[in-house]
């Protein structure tokens, strides 16, 4: 061997060896990485996600370039609503294999929930391009369309071409995956909120024969049986999902609106804690939870939920356009028109926004305004019914009788159940006193909605003008009955007691409409009323100077709080009362009238004539006020003009008995004696106590 011999390297068996051995080694390690890897799938079908985490950590430290296993991992936190930390694993897989679909399509799952929704849609597009025909890419791109759908606006139009979209992604997943049970629940959620209930039942029947422990499933069906008022049905349906899936928010929130349909508010607002302990940066639960709040007058809570709503997904209209309704309850119409506007700008097709602002922009007397917006939701969508209505009372507002009623057809044309719109055109019927078709429509009204309070209330209100007391009291009762809170309908039913005497319970009426509104002027002047019959002066006057105190300008409680005056003769302040009175409304007929006949109590004739001739000008048919000013020329000896106006109030009302014992007195003082005796004789047809009367007819007949 020579020198160089030495330097020639040959493995030795021992070298051979150590390599077989490390070989084996690492197909040991990457069995066992594989089998942690397939216990983590069979824990995840399982739903015990947790644990399919543990062993995925297993599979990851022993082989940590495995795509699959962060892509599972990923899942598994996903399903725990760890979002951030499933994006991490997503990225790491995509990272590793970067054409890799089903990482693509969880980690869009994931940006939804995250509320990134434009990055969600990259990615499942990303996943689409990769595998067209990847079934629970189209799936998931289907619920993204379904996000969009509710946050997008409700033009008609666009939301059909989204429904379109969005049942196509379904059917093609089922096309790619016959038995996908998920699929055909998805396929039922969308058949839901387009109302066809029996082609929703029949995809649930099918995602159940594939998956009978199916959690979407059993969520879907709680929503169904909600949509239709089994509430029961449905709350046990959404227990089903939470005990197949724990802590399943969707369920969750198909719960909590279940309880809020039920007016349970404090038990949905339990649910969407729930949700929010889960996932704090779950929108929907935000959004839902200021419904529940609002419901329970917790209006700074409510902002604050929509206002969280608002910076988890700025494009949510809804939660813009219901911030903004609340604001309007607060009297904070500044703040209410951002709130429509900002919704307006970010999709100028959002009708409900217009409608809304529309409103806010009539409290603030800008009807101009609030007709154009109106206008522009006949354009963007002419079959927007709830435009219809709200524009009909505008017109209505502006005295454009003919076009309200327009815009009530309209509405009801298009829907035939719109209750509101049949209790309005009812409304307008009554005041054009069409008192047959006004009837016609409140009873519609309360046909399609047994429970619809305003229609009772507009109802008893035509039966108080068709001298249906009893009836009108009865229509108030029911009203009250469905909202013990309804000031008005105590006010009116008040009222009503008062024409049949009940004078005690009228005051208890008022006094509960006081109780439920301290400065509701009319309860005051009402009950003024009331205690001014039971000859309760001084409590009358008080109730008459608080409802002055609310409002200086309400001219009906000067007037009444004349009379007052009057009763106690103190009538320089009654006329000062009652010139308030004219002030504020120069048509007022009675408080001219009163103020004549305060004159003539001060024996100031002329002026008081002066206040009967406007009145008469005024209404003239007005027979009061032809009576009084009989008698104040009758006090000036004007006997021919007090004639002319008693025959006037005989002519007008061939019953008014007072005309005829003036009409007699200027006869006897004219020496007609066989004319008063004739006057006389009547009046005591109409009145046979009057003793004044039988002493004239005694001394006419000794005349005789």
């Amino acid at each position: 061997m020579n020198e160089n011999d030495s330097i020639i390297y040959k493995p030795t068996n021992a070298l051979a060896k150590a390599n077989n051995s490390i070989s084996i080694t690492k197909k040991i390690l990457q069995n066992l990485s594989d089998n942690f890897y397939q216990k983590a799938l069979d824990l995840f079908r399982k739903k015990d996600y947790a644990l399919c985490i543990d062993f995925t950590n297993k599979a990851i430290e022993l082989n940590s370039n495995n795509a699959d296993f962060y892509n599972q991992r990923g899942y598994a936190k996903l399903k725990l609503y760890l979002v951030d930390d499933s994006i991490c694993d997503f990225n790491k897989a995509l990272e590793i294999r970067p054409n890799f679909p089903d990482a693509y399509t969880n980690r869009a799952d994931a940006y939804d929930l995250n509320n990134n929704t434009d990055v969600a849609f990259n990615d499942i597009n990303k996943a689409l391009e990769i595998d067209t025909n990847y079934a629970k890419a189209y799936f998931t791109r289907a619920y993204l369309r379904f996000g969009q759908r509710i946050f997008k606006s409700k033009i008609t139009i666009q939301n059909q071409n989204l429904d379109n979209l969005i049942k196509n992604d379904f059917n093609r997943a089922i096309s790619l995956e016959p038995e996908y049970a998920d699929a055909y629940a998805g396929l039922s959620d969308i058949f839901i909120t387009l109302k066809l209930f029996d082609e929703a039942r029949k995809n649930l029947e099918i995602s159940f024969k594939h998956d009978p422990n199916n959690e979407l499933a059993y969520g879907v069906s709680g929503l169904l049986k909600n949509e239709l008022n089994d509430y029961k049905g449905a709350l046990n349906d959404f227990s089903i999902s939470l005990r197949i899936r724990n802590n399943y928010m969707s369920a969750l929130t198909g719960m909590g609106n279940t309880k809020y349909n039920m007016k349970d508010f404090t038990g949905a607002i339990e649910c969407f804690n729930k949700i929010l302990e889960i996932f704090d940066k779950f929108q929907t639960a935000y959004y839902n939870r200021a419904r529940a709040k609002n419901k329970l007058e917790d209006f700074s809570g409510a902002i604050s939920d929509y206002t969280k709503a608002i910076e988890l997904n700025y494009h949510d209209l809804d939660a813009y356009d219901n911030r903004g309704w609340i604001k309007k309850q607060l009297k904070d119409f500044t703040g209410a028109i951002a709130d429509f506007s900002k919704a307006i700008e970010l999709d100028p097709n959002y009708v409900i926004a217009y409608v809304d602002r529309g409103i806010v922009k009539e409290e603030l007397n800008d009807l101009k305004g609030a007709m154009q917006d109106y206008n522009m939701v006949m354009e963007l969508d002419p079959n927007y019914v709830y435009a219809y209505r709200y524009r009909g009372l505008l017109k209505e507002k502006i005295n454009d009788i003919r076009g309200a009623v327009q815009d009530y057809n309209k509405a009801i044309e298009l829907d035939p159940n719109y209750v509101a719109a049949y209790n309005d055109r009812g409304n307008i019927e009554s005041n054009l006193n069409d008192l047959k078709g006004a009837m016609q429509d409140y009873n519609k009204a309360i046909e399609l909605d047994p429970n619809y309070v305003y229609a009772y209330r507009n109802r008893g209100l035509l039966n108080e003008k068709l001298n249906d007391i009893r009836g009108a009291v009865q229509d108030y009762n029911k009203a009250i009955e469905l909202d013990p809170n309804y000031v008005d309908a105590y006010v009116d039913r008040g009222i009503s007691k008062k024409i049949l005497n009940d004078l005690k319970g009228a005051v208890q009426d008022y006094n509960k409409a006081i109780e439920l509104d301290p400065n509701y002027k009319y309860a005051y002047n009402n009950r003024g009323n009331a205690k001014l019959d039971l000859n309760d002066l001084k409590g009358a006057l008080d109730d008459y100077n608080k409802a002055i105190q609310i409002d200086s300008k309400y001219h009906w409680a000067y007037y009444n709080r004349g009379l007052v005056k009057s009763k106690l003769a103190n009538f320089q302040d009654a006329i000062a009362d009652y010139s308030k009175a004219i002030e504020l409304d120069p048509n007022y007929v009675d408080a001219y009238h009163s103020r004549g006949q305060a004159k003539s109590k001060l024996n100031n004739f002329r002026d008081a004539i002066v206040d009967f001739d406007k009145a008469i000008e005024l209404d003239s048919n007005y027979v009061s006020a032809y009576n009084s000013r009989g008698n104040a020329k009758l006090d000036l000896n004007d006997l021919k003009g007090a004639l002319d106006d008693y025959n006037k109030v005989i002519q007008i009302d061939s019953k008014y008995q007072c005309a005829y014992y003036n009409r007699g007195i200027v006869y006897y003082k004219l020496n007609k004696y066989r004319e008063a005796y004739t006057n006389f004789s009547k009046y005591l047809e109409l009145d046979p106590n009057d003793s004044d009367a039988k002493e004239y007819i005694r001394i006419i007949r000794n005349e005789l």
